[in-house]
């Protein structure tokens, strides 16, 4: 079997994580009314930023293996597929769920103002999308799921997988994934111009079809699809696409993206594709990383490679962690919101957030890790199956 690694992205993985946990430190600050880093949603810390991110790396790992399989087997077995994606990524899941519908609602510690409000609204409703995999329709109807809401990326990347296999079979063309992704990029665009023209009382409506749409950013994981397609094909263009200037002006062109996060309003045209765009520039930041032998952009290190293999958990784990250390800082002699306060929050939850992460990876996660065995084909990472990404 052949064995596929790309160096550097478990480093991608953590930075993203990295940006999660920022934001959410930062969100979980401002409920308590203390003076945060970062002023709005639109801001560099930006959740929706880091899981960009990650949308773009699992579309090009997912695509990348896909083609593998199928050029080494001459098909792609959709049952070995899919047993794969439930081995590695519903355990987690389901356990976060479960944690956060009937365990963690009754743990005073982990109770958080304005956060915790909305728990037991619409409780079984969130529970029935949650368990069918429509974390992200929850997250648009209706209020916070403490602790559970983190998943609604989760529960898009499964859905995303629950097609994108069959797109795979067809033997794709850079073509056929740019009419796709112009599809879903129109498909956007077109429902936030009609929201704005609606009647009043369908408007609601129609504004909560354009945030699901928002969330649900398939195009995301075209456009690393895309990348992949581009690598797997040797195509011309990556001549010019690894090139030390091309990767100067996709570190420019990111940087000038997120920052214009700052200072364009939501309704600014840009705004609208703005996620399509970031996502081209990392795409072409992953083509380079992983992909191109003289690149600068080093990210392969030890510290890394760990980080990045218990990414799913810092994920998934890294809210519990804040908000714990938040309600355990209560009984220390330091002012909330100083700077020794937030020292400790943020060295202190973070440091748990890796400790449960590894602990979790190793007893856990491993266990059905250890089972994608007998449905993988081919081989990642240093001959243990697809370990160096979620997939």
């Amino acid at each position: 079997m052949k064995q596929v690694y790309f160096r550097g992205l478990n480093g991608v993985r953590f930075i993203a994580a990295l940006i999660v946990f920022v934001y959410h430190a930062e969100l979980f600050r401002s409920y308590l009314g203390l003076q945060v880093f970062e002023a709005g949603m639109n801001s560099l810390f930006s959740g929706n930023l880091g899981v960009t991110i990650f949308f773009v790396l699992s579309g090009f790992l997912i695509t990348y293996l896909l083609l593998e399989e199928r050029k080494q087997t001459q098909t792609i077995s959709l049952k070995h597929f899919y047993m794969r994606r439930i081995l590695r990524i519903w355990p987690l899941y389901f356990l976060i769920t479960a944690l956060a519908f009937f365990v963690v609602p009754f743990i005073p510690v982990l109770q958080l103002p304005v956060y915790s409000d909305g728990a037991f609204t619409a409780y079984g409703p969130k529970l029935a999308s949650f368990v069918l995999l429509l974390a992200n329709v929850a997250f648009v109807e209706w209020p916070t799921m403490p602790f559970a809401n983190v998943l609604w990326s989760v529960a898009v990347e499964e859905q995303f997988y629950a097609f994108w296999p069959l797109v795979m079979k067809r033997k794709p063309t850079l073509k056929m994934l740019g009419i796709l992704l112009l599809l879903l990029v129109l498909l956007k665009c077109g429902s936030i111009i009609l929201a704005y023209r609606v009647p009043a009382d369908w408007k609601p409506a129609m504004l909560k079809w354009v945030e699901l749409l928002y969330r649900t950013r398939f195009s995301c994981m075209v456009i690393g699809g895309i990348g992949a397609l581009l690598y797997f094909n040797r195509h011309k263009w990556l001549s010019a696409l690894f090139t030390r200037s091309a990767q100067v002006a996709a570190l420019l062109l990111f940087a000038a993206l997120v920052s214009a996060r700052l200072v364009l309003h939501s309704n600014a045209y840009i705004f609208w594709v703005m996620d399509e765009c970031i996502s081209f520039t990392v795409m072409v930041l992953i083509l380079n990383i992983a992909c191109n032998p003289n690149t600068f952009i080093n990210l392969e290190h030890r510290w890394l490679q760990y980080m990045g293999k218990i990414s799913y958990g810092l994920y998934v784990y890294h809210s519990f962690m804040i908000v714990l250390t938040i309600n355990l800082l209560k009984y220390l002699p330091v002012t909330a919101g100083g700077v020794v306060y937030t020292i400790a929050l943020y060295l202190l939850s973070f440091a748990l957030t890796v400790w449960v992460s590894a602990l979790s990876y190793r007893y856990f996660e491993s266990f059905f890790l250890k089972k994608k065995q007998q449905y993988t084909s081919l081989l990642t990472g240093d001959a243990v199956p697809e370990t160096n990404n979620t997939h």
